[in-house]
């Protein structure tokens, strides 16, 4: 089992949106369909890679389903507080996603480190080391671009952590777009002119369409750096973004369930389909439409017809855990054959599937859910930040020791 280059899913808060009929400011209700998304959308991106060469060879448009579902979430987030409130508190909004990511991200960047000690050849720990501290600092997604200007580090073959690359891009991204909305929402207000929700959507809109058009003309020369910079990414989650504010939401039950149905058709095609398609291009466009169309229906009608497969109690579990098996899965793609000896045949990827499924579900209850449940964003923000630094200390030691024990030093000329 060769693994490719991964392209990879990113996990994000609760699945809570403004509510089916409102727009934002409304209640947050539970949303099982974005759950199902999660789920299909980790499942795809996992067997394109355990299986990278089989049916779903189009499985890495996971990734975007991903970026769509954050901007949504995110947005519709920042714009409830927003309304409700008149203020968003940027401290216990980072706070809130650093308890909730870093314990799982840093758990598995160590674990990494171990069995890259243990499995591989000394001469990838440098590169590991490297990318293992990008990752934990949320620049790997530079490093990855970087790395394909270099033909060193392409020879080097990938390392277990280069599925970081789609977390640091949410992550870079998630430190820029509060306060855009923001800036927008404070200067209608205090101009007087427009409705807050009319700039907010003409802002987003902008955003968007400038770093469609900058992806697109960035992927056709250069497809590989392309795909790993922020910028082309932006208006993927401005899609999702857009939604969140009522752009593109049905207005009947009837329009809402065949848009529903139409971006899961949608999801599918691309996920057999696309074999080589260029990233993130034009090509782009459809899993990404989709995704919204998914959300937009979701949101307009109580029952979208499809209850009977996306409310299942195994798609939502691992929609619930996507997180977490996002991060374990790739290592174990990795260490995997370095371990056996040999390329592992059908019968041992599929175990190993179902080994990082029941490795994901612990992580996520007994790493993941902990943080979630911690107050001390609210009431002891220092505290809060401390604990995050913490957890962003310890992988970076861990891997730098990993570099070292190579002969590696990042001081060295």
């Amino acid at each position: 089992m060769e693994p490719t280059a991964p392209r990879t899913p990113t996990a994000t808060a609760p699945a809570a949106l403004p509510d089916r009929t409102g727009g934002p400011g409304s209640s947050p209700v539970l949303r099982r369909d974005i759950q199902a998304l999660r789920a299909v959308a980790v499942l795809l991106v996992v067997v394109d890679h355990f299986w990278p060469s089989g049916l779903l060879a189009g499985g890495y448009v996971g990734v975007d389903l991903f970026f769509v579902v954050s901007g949504y979430l995110i947005t519709g987030h920042l714009v409830r507080e927003l309304t409700g409130t008149g203020r968003v508190a940027l401290g216990r909004f980072y706070a809130r996603r650093a308890l909730r990511l870093l314990p799982a991200a840093a758990l598995v960047t160590v674990v990494s480190a171990a069995l890259v000690a243990l499995w591989l050849p000394q001469g990838a720990w440098t590169r590991t080391a490297v990318e293992g501290a990008g990752s934990a600092l949320y620049v790997q997604n530079w490093l990855m671009a970087l790395s394909t200007l270099s033909e060193a580090a392409a020879a080097a073959g990938p390392t277990p952590f280069q599925h970081y690359w789609s977390l640091s891009v949410e992550e870079q991204f998630y430190l820029l777009w509060p306060g855009l909305l923001l800036a927008v929402a404070a200067g209608a207000v205090r101009t007087g002119r427009g409705d807050p929700r009319r700039r907010l959507l003409a802002a987003v809109a902008a955003v968007g369409a400038v770093s469609f058009a900058v992806g697109v003309v960035h992927t056709e020369l250069s497809s590989q750096t392309a795909y790993f910079a922020t910028w082309t990414r932006v208006w993927e989650f401005g899609v999702g973004a857009l939604v969140a504010l009522g752009a593109g939401v049905p207005r009947g039950p009837r329009t809402a369930r065949a848009a529903v149905a139409a971006g899961w058709a949608g999801v599918a095609a691309c996920a057999v389909l696309y074999r080589g398609v260029e990233f993130p291009g034009v090509g782009a466009l459809v899993p990404v439409l989709a995704a919204a169309a998914i959300l937009a229906g979701g949101q307009a009608a109580d029952r979208t017809g499809l209850e009977l497969l996306t409310d299942r109690r195994v798609v939502q579990g691992i929609g619930n855990a996507s997180y977490s098996v996002y991060l374990w899965h790739w290592p174990l793609v990795l260490v995997l054959p370095h371990a056996l000896g040999r390329e592992p045949g059908h019968a041992e990827r599929a175990l190993l599937v179902l080994g990082v499924l029941l490795l994901a579900a612990a992580t996520r209850r007994w790493v993941e859910l902990p943080g979630t449940r911690w107050h001390a964003p609210r009431t002891r923000p220092a505290r809060a930040a401390a604990v995050a630094a913490a957890l962003t200390a310890v992988p970076v030691a861990v891997c730098l020791a990993l570099g070292a024990a190579a002969g590696w030093s990042p001081l060295a000329p």
